[in-house]
């Protein structure tokens, strides 16, 4: 089951799980077989219960700890999440996917000896093997240096953001003026879809740039190109209107820069804040979490169990995911995409809900290229939080990809033509937004 979905076959890997009902009934690794095929299709509910199952046969099951942990900590649940992570570690210390999740609750040393533990047991030809190897690299490299540590003062922010143009009046996105080392400035298009910075190998000497280790992962999104190689830069400092931060990785690759930005920058960037990114009036706000005169630390705490008026809890993996209704359907993850110029939908979401036709007229880019095999789905109704949008069509296409890369299953992305309509504010810390109109 875990090997199937390791290697992006998830229907075998269902199949797998539902022969292990009859196979191994009522058994530990029954339910957290399950409850790992649950979550890769995005039903948390049916995978929370199901590891839970586990721990009533075995409390000490290590992978129903893990699953569970993975579950808790995408709700913003960190600190339980990490009580559970090193029970499974101690059950299961010689997993090497147990001790990658044990070794990110260490800090300094203790958490590269955990990796380089991890990575002795894998086959070093991975992609995990690989990006854990660049991982470490930067690790080393950073040293005792703390990434994006916050140099100007930790007050509210308001930032102009600049309108991405795709020709001379078609608005792609909204984007941040940003300057690397006080010498180069560049143009990056704010993408709540994307993590950390990204810029292109040409701006590295201009930007003059450190590099953080030789080891290169594959730099994976939308598109059908070969996927590019990704490496680990480090700008001394970065500075957005008056935000300074020393200390930012940055991933280089061919594929990010384009004619209408310079790379990419995600919203995490701020993460040590509450961002607003008000799309009606162009700007971004950042505030500090509320009763907080400093950054927030390292430290690991949990998300309120009840959310104030207004928010909503989201699932964070590194993408926010939202559960979208299609049609009235239940609710799937759609992805909160504001640098998707375009909404989006999975083609089995489509089909299951409502007619795709096929269209050679639609032309859908990524940071791999060209989309080859594009649908349009008819009469789209998407809900979401409070609201819902009706699409008279809307762009269908695969996203197993982006599935696979996340661990959970997607059934879509909400680009412009829904955020251009909201003022939006995430909490990284409780993974929860609020969605104003």
């Amino acid at each position: 089951m875990r090997a199937l979905i390791e290697a992006h076959r998830s229907s075998e890997a269902y199949d797998a799980a539902a022969e292990a009902l009859k196979s191994a009934p009522q058994t530990a690794g029954m339910f957290s077989a399950r409850g790992r095929a649950f979550f890769r299709q995005g039903d948390l509910t049916k995978a929370e219960t199901s590891f839970q199952r586990a721990l009533l046969i075995d409390p000490k099951f290590p992978y129903a700890l893990a699953g569970l942990a993975t579950i808790l900590g995408g709700l913003g649940k960190h600190k339980t999440a990490e009580t559970l992570v090193t029970q499974a570690y101690k059950a299961g210390p010689d997993d090497p996917e147990i001790i990658r999740q044990w070794a990110n609750t260490l800090k300094g040393g203790a958490h590269v000896e955990a990796l380089r533990r991890a990575v002795a047991i894998l086959d070093p030809e991975t992609t995990e093997a690989k990006q854990l190897r660049a991982h470490i690299a930067t690790d080393v490299a950073l040293g005792d240096r703390h990434p994006r540590v916050l140099a100007s003062e930790y007050r509210n922010y308001e930032i102009g953001l600049a309108e991405i143009l795709n020709g001379p009046r078609i608005q792609r996105g909204i984007g941040l003026r940003v300057r690397f080392n006080g010498s180069y400035s560049a143009t990056l298009l704010l993408d709540t879809g994307a993590s950390g910075i990204d810029l292109s190998p040409k701006a590295v000497a201009k930007a003059g740039l450190e590099p953080l280790g030789e080891e290169g992962v594959e730099a994976q999104g939308i598109g059908d190109r070969k996927a590019a190689t990704s490496l680990r830069h480090l700008a001394r400092e970065v500075r957005i209107g008056d935000l300074v931060l020393r200390d930012c990785p940055v991933s280089v690759f061919d594929g990010v820069r384009d004619a209408d930005a310079d790379g990419l920058i995600g919203a995490d960037v701020f993460s040590k804040f509450l961002v607003q990114i008000d799309w009606p009036l162009l700007k971004l706000r950042l505030q500090p979490y509320p009763g907080m005169k400093a950054p927030p630390g390292d430290e690991a705490s949990d998300a309120e169990a009840q959310l104030p008026s207004g928010w909503q809890r989201i699932f964070y993996n590194g993408h926010l995911l939202i559960p979208t209704s299609v049609n009235g359907e239940p609710a799937r993850f759609f992805v909160i995409d504001s640098g998707a110029s375009a909404n989006l939908i999975a083609i089995d979401a489509a089909r299951s809900s409502t007619k795709v036709h096929g269209d050679s007229n639609i032309v859908v880019r990524g940071i791999q290229g060209k989309v080859k095999d594009v649908s349009r789905a008819d009469k789209v109704q998407l809900q979401f939080a409070n609201f819902r949008q009706d699409n008279a069509d809307i762009v269908a296409m695969d996203l197993s990809r982006i599935s696979d890369l996340g661990g959970i299953e997607v059934g879509g992305l909400l680009g412009k033509p829904v955020l251009r309509q909201l003022v939006l504010t995430i909490d990284y810390r409780s993974a929860a937004i609020r969605l104003e109109h």
